[in-house]
């Protein structure tokens, strides 16, 4: 059984931003029924916890919206219906992205949630998501990842230590950095160490 929790306020923001003319939402309660997309949800917050990846802390956040959205959307008193315009927006303009690429890489060993990179592109954390997404083709938490995973190689070629590599990309321990790399690299740290010298 998975406990998932989200404060009232949270729903309550979202449901703002979503429809300037939403009521305070309250979310029907139904048990024993089944919804695939909140299943598939939990999974992953359960799948995120037992394994770290490179965007966890993104990822357990991007969720929570998802969850948030599919409660409102699904299982509200009411129905949101469609987003307001940024649905159609074209993503983030070149000088936005630019600034939220630039403090990623520059935090990139310090924890990096939504509400970092929203308040970066001055975007409410929803709809920050979104246009990212649009502009780069990946969600924060994927893009973070991957420029986690670069500094990750750099510093393995510099010889830095696997532990310390692990810390400074924000994992718990060393064994999981070194599960994740493998998992996306197809090789462990050391023998990505070994490659990169040869």
């Amino acid at each position: 059984m998975v406990h998932i929790y989200l404060p009232a306020s949270f729903l309550s923001n979202l449901a703002g931003t979503l429809r300037s003319d939403a009521s305070s939402p309250s979310i029907d309660y139904h048990a024993g029924f089944r919804d695939p997309l909140i299943e598939c949800i939990a999974t992953e917050f359960v799948r995120e916890l037992t394994c770290e990846t490179w965007g966890g802390s993104l990822l357990i956040e991007a969720l929570s919206d998802a969850l948030a959205l599919r409660l409102l959307n699904s299982h509200a008193g009411f129905g949101i219906g469609p987003a307001r315009s940024a649905i159609a927006s074209p993503g983030l303009d070149s000088r936005r992205l630019q600034r939220v690429i630039d403090y990623i890489d520059a935090n990139l060993a310090q924890p990096i949630t939504l509400d970092d990179l929203a308040a970066v592109a001055s975007l409410s954390r929803f709809h920050f998501s979104r246009m990212f997404k649009i502009a780069t083709g990946q969600s924060p938490s994927t893009f973070v990842g991957h420029r986690r995973l670069e500094m990750a190689k750099i510093r393995l070629a510099a010889g830095l230590s696997i532990a310390q590599i692990a810390f400074d990309c924000g994992f718990s321990s060393e064994s999981n950095f070194v599960r994740s790399f493998k998992r996306v690299g197809g090789m462990t740290p050391g023998e990505f160490r070994r490659m990169s010298r040869q």
